[in-house]
């Protein structure tokens, strides 16, 4: 059956709530001080508007993969609609700083399903050979929000303004959403016999569990860099404004060398060569970065190189997730990648960002070696090709019988 048009819609779709989740994450980040102001609160419980993020999505990542398998058009409208009204809770929450961290958090509470939902969308509405550019699209439109919550605020300067804006577009996305997405026809009693047997699948295979870890471990850096970009960046002297473009460059870059990723996936007609590429080119520019950084521009410099490396890595690693076993529901190993990701995020922040305060270096460089030490067990493990009755004849099979709507 030919695919559908409306698959695009639906990528549009998709794209404005993951880019609003990624915007509504660091709204805050790059004019802490002026939240401090505003809310009459300390830095570390503005802190908690970015750790709303990582909080909320441990306890709600195992319902998230079994409802976007079961039923992805409403687990999509009922994140706009819950996405929509946090974000008016905290506009209209003032200087409340309480009611607007219940804002934040019910925001931060559909973390767990957008985030996988890349790779349910791309398997439900695209052919096979669209997959990979679909999952690319999704899964870094999250940075593309992620690096407008850097550049925005900083010019903009005021808090209620920014809240306002945000909630006329969850408000515009949600109407949007509510207008063109369409519901997926799926029996859902065998749908959930799936998924418990891609569970226990999933556990079984060691190798995906390996590369689960590694690419959390690589898209964790990313996270941590980004949240406390605005402290590593303190003792050069730079002000928010150019600590904003910085982190614009970096994902920008990201979803640039993600598009990159995937021409030459295309190319190579495998996956492998064009990842490794990528992993290792991430190593060295995680260590460059390092090295170099003093001044905005080799600052700006290093940013680019690693978003190009390390974020657009991104889509390849769900990928290679996903294809290492084709029986287990796509938005499992998506999902295993974005919570471990979240947890050990939280668990590198503090070493990277206390880094500087004992040794007097900046604690990109323990940046650098989770991702030499992450990458490097992942070139290890990416030494040998799945086996070809795993991954090769499935997606054959998938490409024969493929139900698009």
């Amino acid at each position: 059956m030919e695919p559908s048009p409306r698959r695009w819609l639906m990528l549009l779709c998709y794209v404005g709530i993951s880019s609003m989740n990624g915007l509504v994450w660091c709204t805050l980040t790059p004019i802490t001080e002026k939240a401090q102001e505003y809310y009459g609160a300390s830095a570390n419980l503005i802190n908690l508007f970015e750790e709303s993020y990582f909080i909320m999505y441990l306890p709600f990542a195992p319902f998230a993969s079994w409802a976007l398998g079961r039923n992805y058009y409403w687990c999509m409208n009922i994140g706009w609609l819950i996405t929509c009204i946090g974000c008016w809770i905290r506009y209209v929450a003032g200087p409340n700083f309480a009611l607007a961290l219940i804002g934040q958090f019910l925001v931060a509470s559909l973390n767990s399903m957008v985030l996988p939902g890349c790779s349910t969308l791309a398997a439900k509405w695209f052919p096979p050979k669209e997959q990979l550019l679909a999952t690319t699209i999704g899964s870094l439109s999250n940075f593309v929000g992620i690096g407008c919550g850097f550049v925005i605020p900083p010019y903009v300067n005021n808090v209620p303004v920014l809240m306002f804006a945000e909630a006329l577009y969850a408000s515009l996305f949600l109407i949007i959403n509510a207008v063109f997405s369409k519901k997926e026809n799926i029996n859902l009693e065998q749908n959930f016999e799936n998924f418990q047997e891609s569970c226990k699948e999933a556990l079984k295979d060691k190798k995906m569990l390996g590369i689960v870890l590694c690419s959390s471990s690589g898209v964790a850096v990313s996270y941590t860099v980004l949240g406390i970009m605005g402290q590593l960046l303190s003792t050069t002297g730079m002000r928010s404004v150019e600590v904003g473009w910085i982190g614009f460059s970096l994902v920008m870059t990201g979803m640039f060398g993600g598009l990159i990723a995937t021409c030459l996936v295309e190319k190579f007609k495998a996956i492998l060569k064009p990842l490794r590429v990528f992993l290792v080119l991430s190593i060295f520019s995680m260590i460059f970065w390092a090295a170099l950084i003093g001044t905005l521009l080799l600052a700006i410099i290093g940013s680019v190189f690693v978003g190009f490396s390390l974020v657009g890595f991104v889509p390849l690693g769900i990928r290679c997730a996903v294809e290492q076993n084709l029986r287990i529901e796509e938005s499992i190993p998506t999902n295993m990648i974005f919570f471990m990701a979240q947890i050990l995020s939280l668990i590198y922040t503090y070493p990277v960002q206390y880094f500087s305060t004992f040794t007097h270096y900046t604690g990109l460089w323990v940046a650098a070696f989770l991702v030499l030490l992450s990458f490097g067990v992942f070139l290890w493990i990416s030494r040998t090709k799945p086996p070809k009755s795993c991954q090769w004849e499935l997606l054959n099979e998938k490409e024969k019988n493929d139900p698009i709507k």
